[in-house]
């Protein structure tokens, strides 16, 4: 029961951090930012993918580090999954997915991240490329 103590702390840990970073940040409906965390971490099997999904857009949409992250207590290797599933400005989108690939943690994180979007209804064009990234993203 050691272990679970363990990985529920790092949870708890990830989603405050995730509340707290994006607190007052709003979706396109309104709904607060936090409620697309729910939605891709309600699609995750267990704890490692679950922290990664409360954590996937904090790197790129507040002042939170990786540094920050490892010093809150996210194990590093979950923490370099955050990493990678953080788009570089310089990275085209099809080649930001590509890079996905490599790791099935960032991929099972960014398919649900993409299904929470597609049940936001979003417009023809943002519809047709997430659906090319989930075809990719689920390519063996």
């Amino acid at each position: 029961a050691m272990v679970d103590l363990a990985t529920s702390t790092i949870l708890e840990t990830a989603e405050a951090v995730a509340r707290t970073a994006h607190d007052g940040q709003v979706r396109k409906d309104g709904a607060p930012y936090t409620t697309h965390f729910e939605m891709v971490v309600a699609q995750l099997a267990n704890d490692d993918l679950r922290v990664v999904g409360w954590l996937h857009d904090v790197l790129e949409d507040t002042p939170v580090s990786s540094e920050d992250l490892i010093a809150k207590g996210i194990p590093e290797e979950l923490v370099s999954e955050v990493v990678l599933l953080t788009k570089k400005r310089e990275q085209s989108y099809s080649d930001y997915i590509s890079s996905l690939r490599s790791s099935s943690v960032a991929r099972t994180v960014k398919k649900a991240d993409i299904i929470a979007n597609l049940s936001d209804n979003p417009g023809n064009r943002q519809t047709i490329k997430m659906c090319k990234a989930l075809i990719t993203l689920c390519q063996d």
